[in-house]
């Protein structure tokens, strides 16, 4: 059964073409895909468009803060997933927010994120996992304007995926 919750998955691009294709792929449970794109000069538009369910929009880009929130504005949904192309949405996790939006309890969700380079997880280091918001209700949430390292502020309960069932990675590719 569909989840009836509508899901906007939210990216913002510059020459992601390596990493776009399976990042897209794996934003199956989305309901639309918004990518605001900063001009780029590789085929990463041409690959999103590839995909029937995104939509794509150009700005130049500015900031992070104003960036996210310019791709945020697009969406149509309340619900909003936003990740990097290059962090890898597990099935376990897209399945694992579908039910959290069957009944949410909080207006944002941290995510368990992984680090792997060059193909191994790193262990050590104070590197090797970190908590994001990463699902979150756009009408309660905005990036808090730093230019880089931006925040996302959220205006209600925050929550957790249940970490048993989440697996992030972050790959450099």
């Amino acid at each position: 059964m569909k989840n009836q919750t509508k899901i906007s998955a939210v990216i913002i691009t510059l020459n992601e073409q390596k990493a776009l294709p399976a990042f897209l792929d794996s934003l199956w449970f989305a309901d639309e895909i918004i990518i605001l794109d900063s001009y780029s000069t590789d085929s990463t538009l041409a690959i999103a468009k590839e995909h029937e369910k995104v939509k794509v929009f150009q700005r130049t880009f500015d900031d992070f803060s104003t960036q996210k929130n310019a791709a945020i504005a697009k969406a149509s949904y309340d619900w909003i997933v936003f990740f990097d192309p290059d962090e890898k949405i597990t099935k376990q996790l897209s399945q694992e927010i579908l039910s959290t939006l069957k009944d949410p309890k909080a207006i944002a969700y941290y995510v368990n994120r992984e680090f792997h380079f060059m193909g191994k997880q790193i262990k050590f280091s104070g590197l090797q996992n970190d908590n994001v918001i990463r699902l979150f209700n756009k009408n309660h949430c905005a990036y808090n304007g730093n230019l880089v390292h931006e925040v996302l502020q959220a205006n209600g309960t925050n929550s957790n995926i249940k970490k048993q069932t989440t697996a992030l990675h972050l790959y450099y590719l």
